[in-house]
């Protein structure tokens, strides 16, 4: 499917907007454009719903399916580190580990190094990897551009590697068509506190991946930084960090994306209280 002329026009009318527009302006031009929490088509959620972590400890976590950062492989008896993290102790519970891979991060990288780069994972043997990340914001394209090929090559040459995708900023019809073919899951960041004021432009992802047919591979993450004391004073780097603040924001997920098959939670900074709670949410709001 081949964007269409106003898609185009209104994917970069957002990139130029959150890259050079304060947030309370931005808030205004998008309620005056009439972006509005779109409603799903259909309900495509799997049986057991998909609930990510980016954490290192899965300890005491009931309804996790997938997990990153710190994913390794014991090869030998002489292989030491923290078996909670070791990958067939992961895939022994029914979780699917995710292998660290860079992508921004290594944006120098030619577009076959990039694609050798995530199918070493591949072939050293991990069943799955999450790319650190696709961003949006960038007026230059180009370099998404590249990233999206090279992740349709490395999903053409390694088919069975299970490719996890960590986007931030808009999500553009054009990356939307590299992660048609080229990712099993997107995961769209939205960080934020209570339910963030910027859910008018989630809203906007969401519906660019449902008309790029790829809602159902998607999942909304959700920021929690509680552990990290020094952002609690700045209430616009703070995220959702209470219970309270946190279920409210998996219910409007639930209830807007009902075709989403689960929800992600990037928990780096995170206590183990607020992890246990949102797994026990997750757990119960994709249940119903």
């Amino acid at each position: 499917m081949i964007p269409s002329r106003r898609e185009n026009i209104c994917g970069l009318l957002i990139l130029f907007f959150c890259r050079c527009v304060p947030v309370a302006l931005l808030l205004f031009l998008a309620a005056c454009s009439g972006v509005r929490p779109v409603r799903a088509v259909g309900n495509l959620t799997p049986e057991r719903p998909i609930v990510l972590f980016w954490t290192d400890d899965v300890r005491g976590l009931a309804n996790v399916t997938h997990i990153t950062p710190s994913v390794w492989i014991r090869k030998s008896a002489s292989d030491t580190g923290d078996m909670v993290s070791e990958q067939s102790y992961l895939l022994g519970r029914g979780i699917t580990p995710l292998k660290w891979r860079g992508g921004k991060h290594y944006a120098e990288r030619s577009e076959q190094e990039l694609t050798d780069y995530w199918c070493g994972a591949y072939e050293e043997g991990y069943v799955g990897i999450a790319i650190d990340e696709f961003v949006g914001w960038d007026i230059d394209q180009s370099v998404n551009e590249k990233m999206g090929r090279a992740l349709v090559a490395a999903k053409k040459r390694c088919p069975e590697l299970f490719i996890v995708v960590w986007h931030g900023g808009p999500l553009t019809p054009m990356l939307a068509e590299f992660y048609r073919d080229g990712a099993d899951l997107v995961l769209l960041e939205a960080y934020g506190g209570a339910v963030p004021v910027l859910w008018l432009l989630y809203s906007h992802y969401l519906a660019v991946a449902r008309r790029a047919g790829i809602a159902s591979k998607c999942l909304f993450a959700l920021g929690i930084n509680d552990r990290d004391e020094e952002l609690q004073s700045k209430p616009w780097k703070r995220w959702a960090n209470t219970p309270e603040e946190l279920q409210a924001q998996i219910n409007w997920v639930r209830e807007n994306a009902p075709e989403m098959p689960g929800i992600a939670f990037f928990a780096s900074r995170a206590g183990p209280e607020m992890i246990r709670a949102a797994d026990r949410m997750a757990g119960e709001i994709y249940s119903r």
